[in-house]
């Protein structure tokens, strides 16, 4: 569930938008120069207890096709266990392998890897395990690691947890680990600004010590911000003026129904709910050359619940209206193409004779246009959790 909230937009300001004349000259031929978005790729987590390893399925939209297992037929090898986030940043694509304890480095264009993936365990040992979630900016990326947090029950049976985990930055021309920050229990999503690192620490549900870090990049020291209202958080995105939208997984109550969860606003020492009811979502800013808009895409597929909702809150107006009532099986993750604003949902397919989720199959893709009516659907890898995005600057040359 990638974050393009604000950042994209400032880079596509003054630049052509998929097509853009910059030479009309009637005598000659005609060319244009602007991000083109070619595709999108799902990242597929497969089952680590079924032993299916993790793959990667690509949508090329020209072709109108998708084509699973696309990592392993342009590498020659499988993606490893438990694929869990990916990013497109600058010329590649870093795909975090949660159960290998690697950062794939892709070339986004053509699919081709580095024979040597980055190891987090070989560098930096424990700080490295369990590579999470993935952020990038200030030619880095930054990396959430489990690294030293743990879980276990008291005699009463009442989780506990200790230690934490870290951050790594990894600069993107020399793919050299250049600072490890400390995070709190169990980092899940990330954020981060020419000044700050923002992380949301999830506790693994304890509830105890969750919390948002704020780390200073220059000096590594970090604030933890703790609230009622903070208790499983899993992503952040910060606004300009200061101020961080986080999604939180709430609770359980004692029938395990999850309660609680949605987005919530941090205002200096005010943390409120904005947006009720959601377990997935995906902040974005786009723009396809004729709208601009600034939304976050919500799903809620609570646990215990087999009804799904689909909304978008528009941040220009703080308004929520429900974005589509053509629902998906069990969803997984959803994404949003920072181009186009197509919305990409992916979903578990349903088991034909347990009737319930199938874990071990193929999932599949359903492609929204802005409208929330149907595009495509394409069939995708098992397990799918999370999505990047093919886009680039290219300059086409028309006769």
């Amino acid at each position: 569930m990638k974050k393009y909230l604000l950042s994209f937009a400032v880079m596509m300001t003054g630049t052509a938008l998929l097509t853009g004349c910059l030479n009309d000259d009637n005598d000659g031929p005609s060319s244009w120069t602007g991000y083109v978005s070619k595709g999108a790729y799902v990242i597929c987590g497969g089952n680590q207890g079924s032993a299916i390893s993790s793959s990667m399925t690509y949508i090329d939209y020209q072709k109108e096709s998708a084509e699973q297992n696309f990592f392993t037929r342009v590498n020659w090898r499988e993606l490893g266990s438990t694929a869990n986030d990916a990013i497109v940043y600058g010329s590649k694509m870093y795909v975090v392998v949660s159960g290998e304890n690697t950062i794939e480095v892709i070339d986004p264009k053509t699919g081709f890897a580095r024979p040597d993936n980055i190891n987090l365990v070989d560098l930096l040992g424990e700080k490295g395990a369990n590579p999470r979630h993935i952020a990038a900016g200030n030619g880095m990326i930054y990396v959430s690691t489990y690294g030293g947090s743990s879980s276990d029950y008291d005699e009463n049976w009442n989780q506990v947890t200790s230690g934490n985990g870290y951050v790594v930055a990894i600069d993107t021309a020399s793919l050299a680990i250049k600072n490890t920050y400390t995070a709190g229990s169990y980092p899940e999503g990330l954020y981060v600004t020419e000044k700050n690192l923002y992380v949301a620490n999830s506790d693994y549900s304890a509830g105890k010590r969750a919390s948002i870090s704020v780390i200073d990049l220059n000096s590594g020291s970090a604030t933890e911000k703790k609230h009622d209202n903070i208790r499983n958080p899993q992503d952040v995105v910060v606004l300009a003026d200061g101020r961080y939208f986080f999604l939180d997984w709430g609770q359980y109550d004692s029938n395990w129904n999850q309660v609680n969860a949605g987005v919530y606003l941090v205002d200096g020492d005010n943390v409120s709910k904005v947006i009720e009811n959601a377990t997935m979502w995906v902040p974005i800013s786009f723009s396809n050359g004729y709208t601009y808009a600034s939304y976050i895409y919500t799903v809620n597929a609570p646990y215990g619940s087999s009804s799904v909702t689909y909304d978008r809150y528009d941040l220009s107006t703080n308004s929520r209206t429900q974005f589509t009532t053509d629902g998906v099986f069990s969803p997984s993750a959803i994404g949003v193409d920072p181009l186009s604003g197509y919305v990409f949902i992916a979903s578990y397919k349903q088991n034909p004779d347990t009737g319930k989720a199938d874990y071990s199959a193929n999932g599949y893709v359903k492609v929204y246009d802005t409208y929330g009516k149907v595009w495509k659907e394409f069939e995708c890898g098992v397990g799918p959790n999370a999505f990047a995005f093919n886009v680039g600057i290219e300059t086409v040359t028309l006769q």
